[in-house]
């Protein structure tokens, strides 16, 4: 059985409670942001838009003829938009919220199926690795997960900017906010660097749940057998 053959029996062997993982992380990782922004604000969401996203693409493709400019628009075209508005001010302004875009919905998607991957061949792997091995592992994964959905934060925050982004969330976090921009344009890097220790983790499992072939004995040379006799 080769490592590719164990990644795919074990999604297999496992469908539904890999579906289930994979999805409901991806619930979690969106739920988190709610209520980690509520909870750093003390505002709670008292609203929720929905937008129509399939139309917006396709005006965005009739009116941007340049592919590489259309692509980067539509990758933060919003779906779903939540949050706390305060009616303070005029008609209010919005505290904080989170966009729902389906891009960064398709990255959590990937990772969380990463994440759910990596369990089942973390328990897999019982029966082959130690248990420093598998802590190892464990580790690997979790700090690639964090890496990559740091990076993936979608967010607003009237104290920062009205544009949603990754470094917001770490302002919400605690995060100075001037510090918290020094690091915005290494995102694409963290989620890169975090797909690649993700992947490397799960292939690097998989291959050791694969079933080695049982050593041969030695033969003994033949110009020592005609000796012995």
């Amino acid at each position: 059985m080769t490592t590719w053959s164990v990644l795919r029996s074990t999604i297999a062997g496992n469908r539904r409670a890999w579906l289930a993982m994979t999805l409901g992380f991806t619930a979690l990782y969106h739920a988190g942001m709610v209520t980690s922004a509520s909870l750093s604000t003390g505002h709670w969401p008292n609203y929720i838009r929905f937008y129509d996203w399939p139309a917006n693409v396709l005006r965005i493709i009739h009116a941007t003829p340049a592919v590489a400019d259309m692509l980067p628009i539509i990758n933060e075209e919003w779906l779903i938009e939540t949050g706390a508005i305060n009616y303070h001010y005029g008609n209010g302004i919005a505290e904080w919220s989170l966009a729902v875009i389906p891009s960064h919905v398709l990255v959590a998607l990937l990772l969380s199926a990463l994440v759910a991957t990596s369990i089942l061949l973390l328990k897999r792997s019982r029966a082959v690795c130690p248990l420093a091995e598998r802590g190892a592992g464990a580790t690997a994964t979790g700090l690639g997960a964090l890496f990559v959905a740091t990076a993936n934060i979608t967010m607003t925050w009237v104290s920062c900017c009205a544009t949603p982004s990754w470094v917001v969330g770490l302002s919400l976090l605690g995060v100075e906010t001037t510090s918290a921009y020094v690091l915005l344009p290494y995102g694409n890097a963290l989620v890169v660097g975090g797909f690649a220790v993700l992947g490397v983790t799960t292939w690097y499992l998989a291959w050791r749940c694969a079933p080695r072939p049982p050593r041969q004995p030695a033969l003994m040379p033949k110009s020592l057998l005609v000796q012995d006799r």
